[in-house]
């Protein structure tokens, strides 16, 4: 039951996140944007090419920022195609794991 709660707590909160941004977009207050090839640290293989905003840190990559997707799941767990877990996934991101991916 808790559980439940606080998915549904995630998933109000990236709705009225996402609505805020876009509602800035449309005054013209603008963050950076950056196309981003993502790739494992431990192979160099290309995972994703991601669309990011702001200049902070790759925490979670929203799915739908994802322009190609070249991973692997194995249920929760999301995968480069050698074994190296990058990350886990929930209802609308993919939450990253720390330095298991470097970014260009």
């Amino acid at each position: 039951m808790i559980t439940k709660v606080k998915n549904r707590i995630n998933t109000i909160l990236s709705h009225l996140i996402e609505n805020t941004f876009q509602k800035l977009m449309s005054l013209g207050l603008t963050m950076r944007r950056r196309n981003l090839e993502i790739k494992c640290s431990e192979c160099g293989k290309l995972i994703f090419n991601y669309v990011k905003y702001g200049d902070g840190n790759l925490v979670k990559c929203h799915k739908d920022r994802i322009i190609e997707d070249h991973s692997e799941k194995d249920g929760k767990k999301v995968k480069c195609s050698c074994g190296n877990v990058i990350g886990r996934d929930r209802p609308h991101m993919i939450k990253m794991k720390g330095h298991a991916v470097d970014l260009e």
